[in-house]
């Protein structure tokens, strides 16, 4: 039996509690979790000269690598007298493991193995005839960020919208000259024709044959090969609709004049209660396009959307026409643009598009909302691509009981909600750290005005976010704050703030079910803060006022370049950064923090004992970008 068939229920019943299976030598030995944990703090304690008295364990988790087939105990180990945080790798003998080492015999078994090419193309060139075209995503090294940056003035100009904005195009464009230059680099090249080229991500996509694939993994600049994955779903199911966000029907929830972006295989149909703005429609108009689409932006006073009378853009062929789609996206400055759409087989390993989608988040600047999927027997409740990556959003679904209380809402039954597969698994195996969906909103019964019956999906939960981060946008120029449309860095932690746990658990719905209100309540308070991290400090940190007996939520959210992520196999993916959150309150005493591996995002909630003014800390763990400056957004809510 290898290492990855055994979980920790099978360690049960084969050898009792609090043993772990971890590598020792060339193979696995059991060993005991609370003699690893002495080991991470003697070592530290050993390292450093702190008190062993002193040093806490804030995260472990069992950390892989796939290729190798290698498991090692990871520790975070905190230093409370010094404040620092410290982490430690440990095989089954509890020796401490060079972390550098292991990726490095892990990136070159994966070469060994696959080349420059997934293991699900590997195999699938292997068993292709020799003139066999297959349709590929070419990943290429990426841009200088470093350098785009200082062209636009930074880290010296003010962080305004206006200079996101140009930030972006400079991106854009040397994202066009890098993937066009590419294309004509290889037209001479055997058997391969290139198909699309990206503003948006290093990528091309391409038609090569085996030999083709092989001409282009010898080039210098190929940083991976995948399959391009062209089949798509829509998770919608047949099974109840409160608009929790339109609780008050009045102006401050209208969303007239602010752009909406809303993608789909197919498109709504043109009598839909919409306000289009836009189209780009190359296809026939299909149901399901319709109801989401109304579900964001209806203009139907008594069936609203979450943006009631939004500006709809509208474009289908999201898969064919991506790049294209999202470039016209963002020309036309959308706050957020809403995908109720699955693309490919849901087997808890994230794609390329699932990393095509963060990159557009991280190089356009603009907040993506996906469905998180529906469950079918064939995925066990697993949360489905393209939602899988680490800057877009996962949306769950939420079943509201249609009255005015929140406790008895609960989660739909068909929500996906089993998070994908990533570097570090919990000690007991059963679940991994990079936690999706992030967030929920109602999806069952969603009556719209030109649905038959009552759809119900994640399918129609995704718009309810979308519509609430088109609603930001208003609610920052209602309280002259910052452009959300530009920032999906605080976008994600405000509405993780801002939502409720109906159905008091994290594994299911994430951080819980949208709140406008308490969005608002956010926005207008100025509970929240823009922060352009220099990987130079150690920490920066954050002033939040909190009385007494309330209870505070606090998110963080940093964007993630996979490109610069230290991962072979997709199964062990992880942020390129790893960036931890914690609490202090104002007499300087730890109040409590949030110490995660491998997702994009921290999220902690705490209830204050003192009132006065907290010190939110944003720490740096880790940091393997090639950058030296990143965006985050950190955000809190009240009550």
């Amino acid at each position: 039996m290898s290492f990855d068939e055994l979980d920790r229920r099978s360690f049960l019943k084969l050898t009792g509690s609090g043993l772990v299976l971890v590598t020792s030598g060339s193979g696995f030995a059991l060993a005991q979790e609370e003699d690893l944990r002495r080991a991470a703090r003697q070592h530290v304690a050993e390292e450093t000269g702190a008190d062993p008295t002193a040093l806490d364990i804030r995260n472990e988790g069992m950390a892989t690598w796939s290729t190798l087939g290698e498991r090692y105990y990871d520790a975070k180990v905190y230093d409370t007298d010094e404040g620092s945080l410290h982490g430690v790798l440990l095989d089954a003998t509890t020796r401490v493991v060079d972390r550098k080492e292991v990726d490095r015999r892990e990136s070159e078994a994966y070469e060994r193995a696959y080349g420059k090419l997934t293991p699900k193309l590997a195999e699938t060139v292997e068993n292709a005839s020799p003139d066999e075209e297959l349709e590929v995503v070419v990943w290429l090294e990426s841009i200088d960020h470093d350098a785009a940056n200082e062209a636009v003035g930074l880290p010296d100009r003010t962080h305004a919208a206006e200079v996101k904005e140009e930030l972006s195009a400079e991106y854009h464009e040397r994202l066009d000259r890098l993937t066009r230059g590419f294309a004509r680099a290889v037209e001479d090249l055997t058997d391969v024709t290139v198909t699309t080229t990206s503003k948006g991500a290093p990528v091309v996509e391409a038609r090569a044959t085996p030999v083709g694939i092989e001409g282009l993994e010898a080039r210098a600049e190929v940083d991976r090969i995948d399959e391009l994955v062209t089949e798509g779903h829509t998770p919608l199911d047949e099974t109840t609709w409160t608009h929790r966000t339109f609780g008050e029907r009045d102006s401050t929830y209208h969303a007239a004049g602010y752009p909406v972006g809303h993608a789909e295989f197919a498109h709504p149909k043109s009598d839909a209660a919409l306000n289009f703005a836009g189209k780009r429609w190359d296809k026939d108009a299909g149901g399901h396009a319709t109801v989401t689409a109304e579900a964001t932006a209806s203009n139907d006073y008594s069936l609203p959307g979450t943006a009631y009378d939004a500006d709809v853009y509208s474009a289908d062929r999201i898969i064919r026409s991506f790049d294209d789609r999202m470039d016209w996206f963002d020309s036309n400055g959308v706050c957020a643009v809403n995908f109720s759409v699955g693309i490919g087989e849901r087997d808890r390993v994230m794609n390329s598009w699932d990393f095509r989608y963060g990159q557009r988040v991280y190089h356009d600047f603009t907040s993506v909302c996906v469905a998180a999927g529906n469950y079918g027997s064939y995925d066990n409740y697993y949360v489905g691509s393209p939602s899988l990556g680490f800057n877009q959003f996962s949306v769950g679904s939420i079943r509201d009981q249609n009255n005015g209380y929140w406790f008895d809402d609960e989660i739909a039954g068909y929500s996906c909600y089993k998070n994908p597969h990533s570097r570090h698994a919990d000690p007991s195996y059963d679940d991994f750290p990079h936690d999706k969906p992030e967030i929920s909103t109602c999806g069952s019964g969603c009556n719209t005005p030109s649905s038959d019956g009552s759809p119900s999906g994640t399918s129609m939960a995704a718009p309810g976010l979308t519509g609430l981060i088109t609603l930001l946008c208003k609610f920052s120029d209602d309280f002259g704050t910052v452009d959300f449309s530009y920032y999906p860095e605080l976008a994600k932690p405000v509405a993780m703030v801002s939502a409720r746990n109906d159905t008091a658990s994290w594994d299911k719905e994430g951080a819980g079910s949208i709140s406008a209100k308490h969005a608002r309540q956010v926005v207008q308070n100025g509970w929240f803060d823009s922060l352009y991290y220099d990987s130079s400090n150690s920490e920066e940190t954050v002033d939040l006022y909190a009385e007494s007996g309330e209870n505070v939520r606090v998110a963080l959210m940093w964007f993630s370049d996979v490109t610069d992520a230290d991962f072979s196999d997709n199964k062990d993916a992880q942020s390129d950064l790893d960036m931890d959150l914690s609490v202090d309150d104002p007499d300087g005493n730890y109040v409590t923090g949030s110490w995660s591996y491998d997702r994009g995002f921290e999220y902690l909630d705490f209830d204050a004992s003192t009132t006065g003014t907290h010190t939110v800390e944003v720490n740096k763990f880790r940091w393997d970008a090639s950058d030296s400056y990143r965006w985050m957004g950190v955000a809190w809510h009240r009550q």
